[in-house]
């Protein structure tokens, strides 16, 4: 049954990550971390999300901002480091509520400000970095916390888009090689990867199809997605806080 679960959660989550360009871990541990332990789930969505990036490589080149990239994975590679610090001193389920309400503000706040622009420029883009690391190491949600980022800019949503797969295949590929350093990323997680590629296909064609038919409203489902996970997460991060 549960394995069954499993399958059906990757392929809506898959969905959303072929139409938006993110939320596939964060829908997968946000559901399936209730049955199976985040520590189990963590090194398999890592190599889901190398697997997806690598699908959609051949489709993002041309809308993808190369410089943003690099400076945001630098803004990222500094901050990671001091939030994991941060979290072997701070309370999990405090610092998990106080990540997603401030990523459910900032959706809301762009939701009801279409106007609120963001000027793009190095600073910028390693700001991103800097909150994608401490959000990311914090609560596993660096995702998220970039493109609420990457929605409030100028650049184009489609652009947008794209500039997070890659920078998702940057972060999970380092995530892999830390993982395997230190003994999280085992047999058993390649072992288990094979089945989980036929939902997450499916439903990463079924994404793009989406993205393709509707890609004028991607802003607007990709703030609308953010602030479902992030209110989500926040009412479960409430939960756990006084379970």
């Amino acid at each position: 049954m549960h394995v069954s679960m499993l399958l059906a959660v990757i392929f809506i989550a898959a969905v959303a990550r072929g139409y938006t360009g993110f939320g596939l871990s964060a829908i997968v541990i946000t559901v399936a971390s209730y049955w199976i332990p985040a520590k189990e789930l963590v090194p398999v969505l890592i190599l889901l999300e190398i697997t997806a990036s690598l699908l959609f490589l051949r489709n993002i080149f041309s809308h993808t901002d190369f410089r943003a990239v690099a400076i945001i994975f630098a803004g990222s590679a500094i901050s990671t480091p001091l939030a994991l610090m941060l979290l072997s001193h701070l309370p999990t389920k405090i610092t998990h509520a106080v990540i997603a309400a401030l990523t459910l503000a900032a959706t809301v706040t762009l939701l009801l400000r279409k106007n609120l622009i963001t000027v793009t420029n190095n600073i910028t883009w390693l700001a991103t970095g800097l909150i994608m690391g401490i959000f990311g190491g914090l609560g596993s949600i660096g995702g998220l916390a970039g493109m609420v980022v990457l929605m409030s800019t100028t650049i184009a949503a489609t652009q947008a888009r794209a500039t997070m797969i890659l920078l998702l295949l940057i972060t999970s590929s380092y995530a892999a090689v830390l993982t395997a350093f230190n003994g999280l990323l085992t047999s058993n997680s390649l072992k288990q990867l094979p089945v989980l590629l036929i939902p997450l296909a499916a439903g990463l064609y079924l994404g793009h199809r989406l993205f393709k038919h509707y890609d004028r409203s991607l802003r607007t489902a990709t703030l609308a997605l953010l602030a479902v996970l992030s209110g989500t997460m926040l009412l479960q991060s409430i939960y756990r806080l006084f379970s």
